[in-house]
C-alpha cells in the first residue's frame, strides 16, 4: 500500500517491481509531483541551493520516465516473432496512445520530449507501413491483393515520398489486379493506365484499381 507524504510525492512499495507501470499510467500523477517540486524548491533558492538541484535531477528522471512509458507502447514483435493479442489494430492504438502523450507533455511544457515521442512513434510507424509495402508482388493471391490495396490507401499523408510509394506500387499490385479478376479489355485498359501513372495522380488511379478489383471479386 502505497504511503503520501507531506511533499506531494508518492513512495511506492518496496517489493514493486520496477517494470510494473502500466501503460495507461496517470500522466498527470507522474508529471505533478516533480514539477511542483522543482517549482517550490527553485524558487527558494536562497535556502535551498542544493535540493533546487536535487529538484532539477527529479524532474529530468519525470521525463525520462513519461519517455520510457510512451516507448512501451511502440514496442513491436521482432521479424517473424509473434505477440499473443498483439495485431495491427492494436499497435496503431499504442502508437496513437503515444501521440496523444505527447500533445498532452506539448502542453504541459515539456516539448523536448514531445518531440521525441513523436518522432519515435512516426518512425516505428514509417518501419511498420516499409514492411506492408514491400510485400506488395505481382503475383499475389486475391487475399494479398486485398491487403496490398488496404496498405496504400491507408498510407498516412505525412508519409515520406507517399505519392511516389504509391506509383510504384501499382505496377504490381495492378498486374495482380489483372491476374485475380481476369477483367474485360475496358477494365484492362484502365489497369494498364493506372500501372503507368505519374506519381501526381497515384491517389486517383490507386482509386480506380481499386474500384476494379472490388467489382470484379464480389
Amino acid at each position: 500500500m502505497t504511503t503520501r507524504r507531506e511533499s506531494g510525492t508518492t513512495t511506492p512499495p518496496a517489493d514493486a517491481p520496477a517494470t510494473a507501470l502500466s501503460p495507461y499510467l496517470s500522466l498527470r500523477q507522474a508529471v505533478r509531483p516533480a514539477i511542483v517540486t522543482y517549482t517550490i524548491l527553485a524558487g527558494e533558492q536562497e535556502r535551498a541551493g542544493a535540493l533546487a538541484e536535487e529538484a532539477g535531477q527529479l524532474l529530468e528522471a519525470t521525463r525520462k520516465l513519461l519517455e520510457a512509458v510512451g516507448l512501451v507502447h511502440l514496442l513491436s514483435p521482432e521479424p517473424g516473432e509473434e505477440v499473443p493479442g498483439d495485431d495491427q489494430t492494436d499497435r496503431q492504438a499504442r502508437r496513437d496512445d503515444v501521440l496523444r502523450l505527447a500533445d498532452f507533455l506539448d502542453n504541459a511544457g515539456e516539448a523536448v520530449v514531445a518531440d521525441s515521442l513523436r518522432a519515435r512513434a512516426n518512425e516505428a510507424i514509417h518501419s511498420d507501413f516499409y514492411t506492408r509495402l514491400n510485400r506488395i508482388h505481382d503475383k499475389m493471391s486475391q487475399e494479398e491483393t486485398a491487403a496490398a490495396i488496404d496498405t496504400l490507401r491507408s498510407l498516412p499523408r505525412g508519409f515520406p515520398e507517399r505519392k511516389l510509394e504509391i506509383a510504384l506500387r501499382l505496377r504490381p499490385l495492378g498486374t495482380s489486379v489483372k491476374n485475380v479478376t481476369r477483367p474485360d479489355r475496358q477494365s484492362r485498359s484502365s489497369v494498364d493506365q493506372a500501372m503507368a501513372s505519374l506519381p501526381d495522380s497515384a491517389d486517383y488511379y490507386l482509386a480506380v484499381i481499386s474500384d476494379i478489383f472490388y467489382s470484379l471479386v464480389k
